[in-house]
């Protein structure tokens, strides 16, 4: 009987392990994909087929909300820049779909997605960007 619990728990291990959602992890987490969303976020890097801009966003933060709305706030030359809308995952929790106040709608392939760490990327006629956020 012991062997069989032994057994059964290695199993559950690697069944955890390999149940990953999104490429650059994590494999498995106890909070939502919706609760690690949630909260506000800087960039840490960002790059637009593989040349990197970090220093052009640098003012840049996001906020999302657990129950949907979301605020991007860039400030440049001491100036504010507010945009806002909804956020929702979608096909199958792989992307984020965000909807602009002004009606557009943008899609991303979530990477990676930690209470510290949120990656995603698009690419767009050809040109592939990259962006990894932090906690702030």
């Amino acid at each position: 009987m012991k062997k069989l619990s032994i057994l059964f728990a290695a199993f559950a291990v690697l069944f955890l392990v390999s149940c990953g959602k999104y490429e650059d992890g994590p494999g498995f987490s106890l909070r939502s994909k919706s609760s690690r969303i949630a909260g506000s976020w800087t960039v840490e890097k960002y790059t637009s087929d593989g040349v990197d801009y970090t220093s052009d966003l640098a003012g840049l933060t996001f906020a999302f909300t657990k129950s949907g709305s979301y605020t991007e706030t860039y400030v440049y030359l001491g100036q504010t820049s507010t945009d806002t809308g909804t956020w929702a995952l979608t096909s199958n929790d792989e992307d984020l779909t965000v909807t602009y106040a002004d009606g557009s709608i943008e899609s991303y392939k979530i990477l990676r997605l930690t209470d510290s760490e949120f990656w995603f990327s698009q690419t767009s006629s050809g040109t592939t960007d990259l962006l990894h956020l932090k906690a702030k």
